[in-house]
């Protein structure tokens, strides 16, 4: 809109307390005055947990992606169920702060078919739980034939082949 100004902290940077923002040499774009020092309180806390705001399943890796509305802290005592059954293996590594998490579909869970996910037990950075989500997600079957996608030399005697989708 022109008229807001957005300070992010660095990604392990969070705002917690009380503190004191001065603004200056601020200036309308309408205008040659600047804005002298203004100084503003304010008190930051984050009290809410993180949100799933999407599950989704990736055909092309053969994974669930569960995606949050702010960053989730790694493996925090995680709790996912896909049909009902714990899931407790095939994560990504996770680092750090990350929105996203992403697990590998368990064999019992058929192509073509629609798959309850439950997720719950994730915190984020400051430690406030989030709510327990369930959703239903479609796994369609992946029609696209296996493709090359990239080869490259990666030592004197070593090549990589990179497919479009994971081998069985």
């Amino acid at each position: 809109d022109g008229k807001t100004l957005t300070v992010t902290t660095a990604s392990t940077k969070y705002l917690k307390g009380n503190y004191d923002v001065k603004i200056s040499k601020a200036k309308a774009a309408s205008t040659l005055k600047e804005i002298e020092n203004t100084y503003v309180k304010i008190s930051a806390s984050d009290t809410v947990g993180p949100v799933v705001s999407k599950v989704e399943y990736n055909k092309a890796t053969d994974k669930f992606e569960v995606t949050f509305t702010e960053p989730i802290d790694a493996k925090t005592g995680e709790v996912v169920r896909v049909n009902g059954q714990p899931v407790s293996a095939g994560f990504d590594t996770l680092s750090a702060p990350t929105n996203k998490l992403t697990f590998a579909r368990p064999s019992t869970v058929e192509l073509g078919t629609t798959a309850s996910v439950y997720v719950a037990g994730l915190k984020d950075a400051v430690g406030n739980l989030m709510t327990a989500k369930t959703t239903d997600v479609v796994l369609e079957k992946d029609a696209t034939a296996l493709e090359v996608a990239e080869v490259k030399q990666l030592t004197n005697n070593t090549v990589q082949v990179e497919f479009s989708k994971k081998l069985n």
